[in-house]
């Protein structure tokens, strides 16, 4: 028999057994109305169209040219003349990417979607590299294919010329390929946890450095934070990984992105609209790199000094008054007589070219040609005494000759084996404690090429000129007595000569190390006494005082050849255009910058 406590607790029970029941229909219907107004977030995922993404370009908005918040359409590629908002909706694009987060969104519903469909095109934004991946580039044949399924070699691909970038294209090239400077830009994103992506990333133990290099490389790689680095590194480093990505939408790449921050940086001295010198560039990039990678006038202070930092020592002497005779003026050199030595660093070694002999015999064809020996005979310690050699060797030949009025290029061949030239025996030898000279030692004294930079186009700078005059001296006998038409550099050409450059670096600093002093001047900036305190003053007298940049009024390409250590094969690049070639064709070419490895 049932108590009146009893009871009453057993209506309280079934009144809260009621209540739950209300509140779990009650929230079915909820999540039943909720799930019937969320659309699938997989609903417009088949309409991502791979083949038309292209994320090579600066990333500024269409629209309002904006650089925040910037997002890529799935669908098309981008939208051209609307903003993301508004063109989800007048063309029913659906499907966006965020090109700083790598978040993917469905517009103009605003709501983010997690697939892992979206993995592969996040990966060709934004290409990142594992240490074991990083090893095997140079020992493995890794083969990539794009996304019609044609084949290509990562590391050897095509560079897109806008309009006349192949100067910076074939820079671009040489830098991918010397092994401390590409392995710091590919791991360059991995050395923190990058907040800016969602991909996992591992942090670098292993280059492909040697071991007397590699515990240098691993010390100062960690002062350099990706999220602090300049834009120019930034960009160069996210460039060569796609270079050396093996799974690219398409095989070739846009430096769009990259020339215009060099000619940003460099207050439009380099840009892409006219043809430069390659080697200008060259040594500009490597100070301003060296600058950006936190480097000082110390040893192996930045990767770019671990790699092409050389010592030499220069032998100077005062030349005679305009009093002395003339006996006296014909004096060879004595390095004992008030003769200076110098001791300086340098990035790159200039090689002088005999001049080409000024008359030709009739239908004489033959093109003049030059050892490598006989051009390196300039540093066999008579002025000039080789006491470092880096692992790394910058060859500059000077091909061109320039004036005030016009520009030469020089036609001579440079005739070289491309494996096992030793530098080292240009290095001075030590004295031992008998005063006898020490035996140079066989290891690390060969190198072997690793770039080849050559620039194909006329010899002469008016030869296009004479040309067209020799064909009008035909037509008409009006012109017979007309002189053949030279190509002056000025305004009829619609393109200054030189352009100036400003320094690598903020402030004053000396002996930044380009080419040997005695070959090229530095691109330092030196302001007047008076302007040193005043920061601005010096900033704005950049252009005045920096030194110039050349524009090329002949007509020519550039292209390189580089070496596949993984198979030993050479490529001949040419803006897009890549084909394997011979070394016995190397040598035939008028090479203008090389690059030459230390044998290990």
């Amino acid at each position: 028999m049932e108590t009146h406590s009893s009871k009453k607790i057993k209506l309280e029970n079934d009144k809260y057994a009621n209540e739950d029941a209300k509140d779990d229909l009650q929230n079915e219907l909820n999540d039943a109305e909720i799930n019937q107004n969320e659309p699938d977030k997989k609903l417009f995922l088949d309409t991502v169209n791979r083949s038309v993404l292209d994320f090579d370009f600066e990333k500024q908005c269409s629209v309002t040219l904006s650089s925040l918040n910037v997002y890529a359409c799935l669908v098309c590629g981008r939208g051209k003349k609307t903003q993301a908002y508004f063109h989800s909706i007048n063309q029913d694009h659906k499907v966006f990417i965020n090109l700083n987060n790598l978040k993917a969104y469905i517009l103009p519903e605003n709501y983010e979607v997690f697939d892992n469909s979206f993995n592969d095109i996040k990966a060709v934004i934004n290409p990142v590299f594992t240490s074991n991946q990083i090893a095997d580039l140079d020992s493995k044949n890794i083969v990539g294919y794009d996304i019609n399924r044609k084949q290509y070699r990562p590391g050897f691909i095509g560079l897109n010329n806008i309009k006349s970038n192949d100067y910076i294209n074939v820079i671009i090239q040489l830098l991918a390929h010397v092994p401390p400077i590409r392995d710091m830009l590919l791991m360059l994103p991995n050395n923190f946890n990058n907040s800016s992506s969602n991909l996992s990333t591992e942090r670098n133990k292993n280059t492909t450095l040697n071991q007397s290099d590699k515990k240098i490389f691993k010390q100062k790689q960690k002062n350099l934070v990706y999220d602090e680095c300049t834009e120019l590194v930034k960009r160069l480093s996210i460039l060569v990984r796609k270079i050396w990505f093996p799974n690219a939408f398409k095989s070739h790449v846009s430096p769009h992105e990259l020339i215009q921050e060099i000619s940003n940086r460099s207050n439009k001295a380099f840009k892409l609209s006219a043809q430069g010198d390659s080697f200008e560039l060259l040594t500009w990039l490597l100070n301003t790199l060296h600058y950006d990678f936190q480097g000082s006038k110390k040893k192996n202070s930045s990767t770019i000094y671990q790699a092409f930092r050389g010592t030499i020592n220069t032998i100077s002497q005062k030349l005679p008054d305009r009093n002395s005779t003339m006996e006296e003026k014909l004096k060879e050199f004595d390095s004992n007589n008030d003769s200076s030595s110098k001791v300086t660093p340098f990035l790159a070694l200039g090689l002088d070219l005999p001049l080409p002999p000024l008359f030709r015999k009739e239908g004489d064809t033959l093109i003049p040609q030059v050892q490598l020996v006989t051009l390196l005979k300039k540093y066999n310690g008579t002025l000039t005494t080789l006491i470092e050699l880096p692992n790394y060797i910058i060859l500059h030949i000077k091909r061109f000759m320039k004036n005030d009025f016009i520009m030469d290029k020089n036609p001579t061949i440079v005739n070289f084996p491309i494996d096992n030239v030793a530098f080292g025996d240009l290095i001075q030898q030590k004295d031992d404690i008998n005063g006898e000279k020490e035996p140079k030692s066989a290891d690390h004294r060969l190198y072997n090429l690793l770039a080849n930079i050559v620039f194909q186009g006329n010899s002469l700078a008016n030869e296009q000129n004479d040309n067209s005059s020799s064909t009008n001296l035909q037509s008409g006998a009006s012109n017979i007595f007309s002189k053949p038409k030279k190509t002056f550099v000025g305004p009829q050409s619609n393109v200054s000569l030189v352009t100036n450059i400003p320094s690598a670096l903020k402030t004053k600093v000396l002996d930044m190390p380009g080419e040997s002093i005695i070959d090229q001047k530095s691109f330092t900036i030196k302001p007047k006494p008076n302007e040193i305190s005043d920061t601005n003053s010096i900033n704005n007298n950049i252009a005045s005082n920096a030194t110039s940049a050349t524009v090329f009024p002949i007509s020519g390409q550039y292209s390189i050849h580089l070496r596949d250590k993984a198979t030993n094969q050479w490529f001949s690049i040419t803006d897009l255009t890549v084909e394997p070639i011979i070394p016995q064709m190397i040598c035939l070419s008028e090479s203008y910058i090389q690059v030459w490895e230390k044998q290990i």
